[in-house]
């Protein structure tokens, strides 16, 4: 009798294989979680209204695009047809089996990680009883240690050489000042302390101009920077155009 009160029948055609199944039923209604399979809905399904959930309507649009290649061309593709309540630790094993023979172990993982948003929100909707990759722990195969590659000071002063007009003094800022990409495209003269000889962070932006936050919280912070680049910055200043 599932949590509704309906009587529900299964056949076996061992004796034990309908024991092992009772028991796992019994377990799971102890628990709250039972949902049975004409409950549920396909993993295609389910990943379908994760993604038109305001959880991923809330995000960056570069995140909503990476979720959703990875649900359509990944996720879908290999596990789309199979039932919530089907999907078994060796089924996500053997997904990520024939997922990392086509791509990186980073790509791997992240793949994996929204499959496990994807499950995480079917549980909140009640179409699956348990999220079996975090029930299981299960992980995407260690990705191998690389070691960051920072460029020698003879590299930079080269770079600089041969960088003139507001690319050199962009390129100089990035490197006295270790900003990302976006928080240079998004820098503007009121966040440009020079009697202070700092620069403030607050903003990022992407390729398309558009504004919006610094990757973490800790991104907001001000950065002290030397008197060589103020003396630089200030003649720059004064050929912008007027403007922030």
């Amino acid at each position: 009798t599932d949590r509704s009160g309906k009587r529900r029948n299964k056949h076996f055609d061992r004796k034990r294989e309908a024991d092992a199944y009772l028991d796992e039923v019994k377990r799971q209604l102890r628990a709250g979680v039972l949902v049975m399979d004409d409950e549920t809905k396909t993993l295609t399904e389910a990943s379908e209204l994760y993604l038109a959930s305001s959880a991923v309507g809330h995000l960056e649009r570069t995140t909503r695009v990476q979720y959703t290649q990875h649900i359509r061309r990944h996720i879908q593709p290999r596990l789309g047809p199979m039932l919530l309540t089907r999907i078994s630790e060796a089924e996500v094993h053997a997904f990520l089996d024939d997922l990392a023979r086509e791509n990186s172990p980073a790509m791997t993982a992240k793949v994996l990680a929204t499959l496990k948003r994807v499950l995480k929100d079917a549980q909140r909707r009640g179409l699956v009883g348990r999220n079996v990759i975090v029930d299981r722990d299960i992980k995407a195969p260690a990705k191998r240690k690389q070691l960051t590659y920072m460029p020698e000071r003879d590299e930079l002063r080269r770079l600089l050489a041969a960088s003139e007009g507001m690319g050199r003094l962009l390129l100089e800022t990035a490197i006295l000042t270790g900003m990302r990409r976006g928080e240079l495209r998004a820098l503007c003269w009121d966040d440009v302390k020079l009697d202070q000889r700092l620069i403030r962070v607050r903003r990022s932006a992407l390729e398309s101009g558009v504004l919006k936050s610094t990757k973490t919280a800790k991104g907001h912070r001000d950065i002290p920077i030397s008197e060589s680049l103020v003396a630089k910055l200030r003649p720059w200043r004064l050929q912008c155009p007027n403007g922030p």
